[in-house]
């Protein structure tokens, strides 16, 4: 009986022995996996940053893109309009010739 007392008391200190020693094991974890959930907080914020300044980039450059086509279609407008006006002032100048040419004519006889 006595063994055995001696038996369990030696098989409870080892027990005592292996709960601080798991106890220690799961207090470092616990201390990696603050900072596992820093580290994992702050490359989400990174991650979260370079998205916005990707995204703010690609609107830029979209601008960048539309503001060149908008100009290249106000010039095309300018430069049909002023072969119309071109057109209008040729038929214009066409009839005052001929005019001038009937007045010439007309003093002629």
């Amino acid at each position: 009986m006595a063994e055995q007392l001696e038996n369990k008391a030696i098989e409870a200190e080892k027990l005592g022995e292996q709960n601080i020693g798991l106890q220690s094991r799961i207090s470092e974890l616990e201390i990696m996996l603050e900072k596992r959930e820093k580290e994992i907080f702050i490359l989400t914020k990174k991650l979260e940053d370079d998205n916005s300044e990707s995204l703010s980039g690609m609107k830029n450059l979209t601008a960048q893109e539309i503001n060149p086509l908008s100009e290249k279609e106000t010039l095309q407008a300018e430069k049909a309009l002023l072969k119309e006006n071109l057109a209008f002032e040729g038929d214009e100048a066409s009839n005052q010739v001929q005019r001038l040419m009937d007045e010439v004519n007309t003093l002629q006889q």
